[in-house]
């Protein structure tokens, strides 16, 4: 029977792991780096006696003074346990000690029975007194997670490209198992763990890499991994042009060149679809899009699919170009729906490194 983990909630967790339902445990609050027992028993205390957190400022309100500090705080909302009581992580973050300030102002205000009537006005700000910020990306919020988890629980940090990106990719870490020996392959993947080992030609590293298919381990000769140890001891996702090896008796991943993922992409990308219904495109939103191309110039060319009315869909050259950045790309999430923009790409061919003496030396190098 398959046990499902959920994540760590204010509402909803304790300082330990704990069973919910019959096949589920509750990722408990003590797992979470930088949150303190009293402050979860606390917590978890009040809430069984009065009932969940309807916001971040009930929360703060209703527990003892000092009980959980700004650190803590910050470290539940990189873990995700205040969703739902927050507008979202970023704003979280940014807003935090204006948030607790003015929940603190707010607690002595009913301790001193001053009505809400008198209150000074606040400034106008977002949900809870929380800035009004663009949201994290997947992959940005996966890295806050795994920064205070040591994991990723809530998906993966490929997840935000696979969905929307074309052409760049031909395979993932489960399809190369069904390759022949000296296939050439390109896909995205991520780091887990570098061992290195130093050698006669330099030092060369053996890489656990994975993506949403699998696990795998990849060999970095020492001719390249001085070229791309920085990528290695990073958090980003990475583009690999791996060789398949069958020479010995597993299967092996030849890494002949490593990039950044996001790198790759701003210069492989050669059009941006945009699907959006025709009743979006007023004056004031076409001329948005042509100032947003104007101030990102480039020769990536946009092409829009309009749904009609009728239930059919227009397929349309707009005639701009753009670069495709991170501005670009965090505007095109802030005005589309999630699968409304898609990336076609051409393929990757970077130049690779010539081998050291062939495969027998490959090999040798290999085995030391």
């Amino acid at each position: 029977m398959k046990i499902e983990v959920l994540p760590p909630h204010a509402n909803a967790s304790d300082w330990e792991f704990v069973p919910e339902g019959k096949t589920a445990i509750r990722f408990g609050l003590g797992a979470v780096k930088g949150v303190g027992e009293a402050g979860v028993r606390a917590l978890a205390k009040l809430r069984r006696e009065s009932g969940e957190f309807t916001s971040f400022e009930d929360m703060c309100m209703r527990l003892p003074p000092k009980s959980l500090n700004k650190r803590m705080l910050e470290a539940m909302v990189k873990a995700g346990a205040l969703d739902g009581l927050i507008p979202h992580a970023h704003a979280a973050l940014e807003g935090l000690s204006e948030a607790m300030g003015r929940a603190a102002r707010k607690r002595h205000d009913l301790e001193a029975r001053q009505s809400a009537l008198f209150e000074a006005a606040e400034p106008e700000a977002g949900d809870g007194g929380f800035p009004k910020i663009i949201e994290w990306s997947l992959g940005e919020r996966l890295r806050h997670e795994k920064e205070v988890l040591g994991f990723y629980l809530s998906g993966h940090p490929l997840e935000e490209y696979l969905g929307y990106i074309d052409g760049l990719w031909n395979a993932n870490l489960e399809s190369v198992s069904d390759m022949p020996d000296g296939a050439t392959v390109v896909l995205p993947l991520t780091v887990t763990a570098v061992r290195t080992h130093r050698g006669a030609r330099g030092t060369m590293a053996f890489v656990q890499v994975g993506d949403l298919f699998g696990s795998a381990e990849m060999v970095c000769f020492s001719n390249l991994y001085t070229e791309v140890v920085e990528f290695l001891e990073g958090e980003q996702a990475l583009l690999a042009m791996l060789r398949v090896d069958r020479s010995r008796d597993e299967l092996s991943l030849i890494a002949e060149a490593l990039a950044p993922l996001d790198t790759v992409l701003a210069q492989q990308v050669r059009r941006v679809c945009i699907s959006t219904h025709a009743l979006a495109w007023d004056a004031a939103a076409i001329e948005r899009f042509a100032d947003l191309a104007r101030s990102n110039p480039g020769d990536v060319a946009v092409h829009f699919h309009l749904h009609l009315a009728n239930g059919a869909t227009a397929e349309l050259s707009s005639g701009l170009t753009l670069c495709w950045n991170e501005e670009v790309k965090n505007r095109l999430r802030d005005w589309f729906d999630e699968n409304a923009v898609q990336l076609l790409c051409k393929s990757w061919q970077p130049v690779v490194a010539p081998r050291q003496g062939g495969r027998k030396q490959e090999r040798r190098q290999y085995a030391a």
